[in-house]
């Protein structure tokens, strides 16, 4: 069985599928007690706890032609895969204690992707598809053209200042969760200032854009104080673990859906947008004993399909949520998940990427260059370094933040040429034209909106938690989970946030449903242990 054939197929409910007229039209309708809305990591891991734990009938529905959300790798460019979404796997895990580890990078290690790390270490199985980020390994152009030395770059200034501003930001998220009272308008840039850290020259830009607006996706001035902790990192290990296994980072989700979905399975639909989510049906079947929802899809191939469900878990992103609230959900989306899914801004990675004839730049992972304005392309990635895509000759740059969005108004050839001239800053007449060229676009696509839910500085430090409110319905019922990295308090932003979302939503509707399957408290709770807080709930 070939786990990556999953996606090649529309699949639906055959057994389960019939007919009704609904305001005189024929609408095909199908019974199914879970069904998973979205097969991105919160949705593929979802179904596969459900499923593992002796839920069958569930049913997974997917807008996309793959699996993996924004996990999506972008086929031949030139010869290889890239990614234009997650690309790291971020922060491993404990490998002294050998516990605590990043869900995604016990996935990497169990389907081949990972590495062995060290002798003891608890995986077996070897793989050559990631390699360990190398932070160190970087070239800094001023705005002349001229390769900036070390000793020229304040980054011991900026180490104090960032580790200072990450300790004040856990005393504010301390506090907030003693009291549950938070200062609105409180940026990373204020607790750097406070920590002494200040940009002043255009080097000093470039090296806080590398700290700071490549980690969390805008300037530190627009970005909440209250998200300066990185749990993400801090919970597991502080090294990040680059994809580039030519299967994509996509394949660990194909493959964890592969455990429990068939080839052929008709448990899965794919390419169905889902355009309705009624919370509150008129009538439900007598068998669904916790009330239903009903879900109202659409396919090029099949029409429309009503699925009425006694659960969903919908893990749309906050964007989609957002934008298309109204049509969405019937009744409206309550005023609590509303306000604070409108509390989030959109987070963006634009990543541009370029194929030359030959390689002309240095050979170092990183490229820094200080242009006119802060977000003006200045973080550049080569791919083509020993023991990743080495001969690739493939660089790409990574626009983040305003400067991502207005990226995605421009044509191919707008972004092209406006990205050859700043690296020309640092290369000039090397620079070359490109043999092969791609952008990657999420917030414009109807599917995605963004790459994902940042905090801004109006963000309340339990957005997550109001994200997901329980919709209750009119008989006190809950039957809709909103899931997905964007509910996920302590690792939104990140892959392995998803995923233990959709665990976490999985777990509390078989406990819904009677079962004893125990709980997912990582998004919200955390051993002090690892050097994080033990969070509560505010009082």
């Amino acid at each position: 069985f070939n786990r990556s054939n999953i996606i090649n197929t529309y699949y639906y409910h055959k057994s389960s599928i019939r007919s009704r007229s609904i305001r005189g039209n024929i609408m095909q309708y199908l019974e199914t007690q879970v069904a998973v809305l979205g097969a991105g990591w919160a949705g593929v891991a979802a179904t596969y706890h459900l499923v593992e734990n002796g839920v069958a009938d569930v049913l997974l529905v997917e807008g996309c032609a793959h699996i993996g959300g924004r996990s999506r790798k972008f086929d031949d460019f030139g010869g290889y895969t890239v990614e234009d979404g997650s690309n790291w796997i971020q922060g491993t895990g404990n490998l002294k204690k050998q516990n605590d580890f990043n869900p995604i990078w016990e996935l990497a290690n169990e389907y081949g992707l990972g590495k062995v790390k060290k002798k003891k270490h608890p995986f077996k199985s070897v793989g050559g598809g990631t390699v360990t980020q190398n932070y160190e390994s970087y070239a800094i152009y001023n705005r002349a053209g001229e390769r900036v030395a070390d000793k020229d770059i304040r980054w011991d200034d900026l180490e104090e200042g960032f580790q200072c501003h990450n300790e004040l930001g856990t005393e504010l998220n301390l506090e907030f969760w003693k009291t549950g009272v938070w200062e609105e308008g409180i940026s990373q840039g204020d607790l750097l200032r406070q920590c002494g850290w200040d940009a002043v020259t255009p080097i000093d830009d470039v090296t806080e854009y590398f700290e700071m607006d490549w980690e969390w996706g805008s300037p530190p001035d627009e970005t909440s104080g209250y998200a300066s902790p990185v749990w993400g990192y801090g919970d597991f290990e502080d090294e990040d673990e680059f994809v580039i296994d030519q299967r994509g980072f996509q394949y660990l989700a194909e493959s964890l859906l592969g455990e429990v979905f068939e080839e052929d399975d008709d448990r899965l639909m794919m390419e169905t947008l889902v355009t309705n989510i009624d919370w509150e049906p008129s009538s439900c079947p007598q068998a669904f004993s916790s009330g239903c929802v009903e879900i109202t899809t659409s396919s090029a191939s099949d029409g429309p399909f009503k699925i009425v469900a006694e659960f969903a878990i919908v893990t749309f992103s906050s964007g989609v949520l957002k934008h298309d609230h109204e049509t969405l959900f019937t009744p409206a989306l309550p005023a609590t998940n509303l306000n604070a899914l409108n509390k989030l801004k959109t987070g963006l990675y634009t990543k541009v990427f370029f194929q030359f004839e030959e390689k002309f730049w240095d050979d170092t992972e990183f490229i820094l260059i200080a242009t006119e304005f802060r977000a003006d392309s200045p973080l550049w990635q080569s791919l083509d370094m020993k023991k990743q895509l080495q001969g690739s000759r493939i660089l790409f740059v990574t626009l983040t933040g305003e400067e991502g969005v207005r990226a995605e108004t421009l044509t191919e050839e707008e972004v092209k040429e406006e990205q050859l001239t700043y690296l020309r800053t640092a290369y000039g007449d090397k620079v070359t034209e490109p043999i092969n060229f791609h952008i990657a676009r999420f917030l414009n696509d109807p599917l995605f909106r963004l790459a994902w839910g940042d905090w801004g500085l109006e963000t309340p430090p339990n957005v997550s938690d109001l994200i997901r409110t329980p919709l209750v319905n009119q008989n006190n019922q809950r039957n809709v989970y909103l899931s997905g990295e964007s509910t996920c308090r302590r690792y939104y932003g990140f892959t392995h946030g998803g995923y233990l979302a959709g665990k976490r939503d999985a777990l509390e509707i078989m406990n819904e449903m009677g079962m004893d399957v125990g709980s997912e408290t990582a998004c919200e709770n955390q051993n002090p242990s690892n050097g994080g807080p033990p969070y509560g709930n505010p009082k």
